[in-house]
């Protein structure tokens, strides 16, 4: 975990390019971890790299064919470094439904940042059951009681 969110972090620095080599190192010391190199696969289309962005898609799609179990989150993370928002919101739609537990973390993860504009993203966030309400449009809520 602590690698995943090391990875996540310098994707989140000012030049993604420089951390390249530091991200694919993480990568390959867990080459089954489909977040990692999905991580790498963002980090590659935001440095210019769609080549490498698309192998990776392709390596994952592979491995997710093989498992029958997949984490879409780094498929997501891929198709958002290629500008492919509307695929990028299906495969978080998969890691929803998969059961995935980056989908609590979609309205917080700044890299689905990008993505908090188009409706689709939010209807996904009101499904994951972590869309920020606004007003009280018709929802009232009742204070939790205080323990004794």
């Amino acid at each position: 975990v602590l690698f995943r969110s090391e990875t996540l972090a310098l994707i989140q620095s000012e030049s993604i390019a420089a951390n390249l080599v530091r991200i694919e190192a993480i990568a390959g010391d867990f080459p089954q971890s489909q977040t990692l190199q999905g991580a790498l696969g963002y980090a590659h289309a935001a440095s210019d790299q769609p080549g490498k962005a698309w192998e990776i898609m392709r390596s994952l799609e592979q491995m997710n064919d093989q498992k029958k179990r997949n984490n879409s989150y780094g498929l997501a993370l891929i198709r958002l470094g290629l500008d492919g928002e509307k695929e990028a919101i299906r495969w978080l739609e998969t890691a929803h439904v998969e059961g995935s537990l980056w989908s609590l973390g979609f309205r917080s993860d700044p890299i689905l940042k990008p993505l908090h504009t188009d409706s689709h993203f939010q209807l996904l966030l009101r499904k994951t059951g972590t869309s920020k309400v606004q007003g009280t449009c018709g929802t009232h809520r009742e204070p939790m009681p205080t323990a004794i």
